[in-house]
């Protein structure tokens, strides 16, 4: 009997293996992403890959700051996805872009959240100097490109000197949507389109475009990688009208070419 019992884990653990290795003659190809567009590249992906059943497409979501840092120890993607400039001429500067395939394709906008419970009100960009709430989420303002865009916006308002005892930096920007899901006594600064992965959050205060930060989302493929051919198609659907459509769905603007 215990022969055959490991008879069948062994059979099991090569049926296992055999789903999680690519299929024979496939690519994979993989996309460092900004942790704002988790949602919608999930999606994209997913499609792209019942599209085309050769590739398969693995995706990493976290700051750009901290995607940038590591492509330029080691290119280990084929797609960079930033949510500002800054970090994607971080990586042009290192030569490490493929010649002419940047594009800033996507906008966004800042919104201050807290809990659906929450205490605090924000009816203007003042008000955050003396609502009710213990701590402001921020992704770090010193790297995170949300937080860089939030504390520019308070700095232009004239806020920042009244508010910076508050600021908790955090992760990236979906640490901070989940830090402030965490407690009613927090307040946050996040991009609108996270604001949607959130039920527990509702919106204070949306900072209009005109008084907000330029939000850029470029992207580019890495260059000198193993299979230009195939993410250069995915960087094709990545800016397509297809794609553009779910951008929208989850509350991305898109930028004219």
């Amino acid at each position: 009997m215990e022969a055959r019992r490991r008879l069948l884990l062994f059979c099991v653990a090569l049926v296992l293996g055999a789903c999680r290795s690519p299929a024979p003659g496939s690519v994979e190809l993989t996309v460092f992403a900004a942790a704002s567009l988790q949602d919608a590249l999930e999606e994209l992906t997913s499609r792209y890959e019942a599209a085309h059943p050769n590739v398969r497409v693995v995706a990493s979501f976290a700051g750009s700051n901290a995607l940038a840092r590591q492509l330029a120890s080691a290119p280990g993607a084929d797609v960079f996805f930033s949510a500002d400039e800054a970090w994607m001429d971080f990586l042009d500067e290192k030569h490490l872009l493929t010649p002419g395939t940047r594009r800033a394709l996507l906008t966004g906008q800042l919104v201050v959240v807290a809990r659906n419970d929450g205490a605090a009100r924000v009816k203007a960009p003042a008000d955050l100097t003396g609502a009710s709430y213990d701590q402001l989420i921020l992704a770090d303002p010193d790297a995170v490109p949300a937080g860089r865009y939030a504390k520019a916006w308070l700095e232009r308002e004239g806020l920042w000197a009244g508010v910076k005892e508050r600021v908790v930096p955090a992760l990236d920007v979906r640490a901070a949507l989940a830090a402030v899901a965490a407690d009613p006594r927090r307040v946050g600064i996040v991009y609108a389109s996270d604001l949607r992965a959130n039920a527990r959050l509702r919106a204070l205060y949306v900072v209009p475009a005109s008084s907000g930060p330029a939000i850029r989302y470029p992207i580019a493929l890495i260059a000198g990688r193993p299979n230009p051919t195939e993410a250069r198609a995915l960087l094709e659907y990545l800016e397509s009208g297809e794609a553009a459509a779910v951008y929208r769905a989850h509350g991305f603007g898109m930028l004219e070419k």
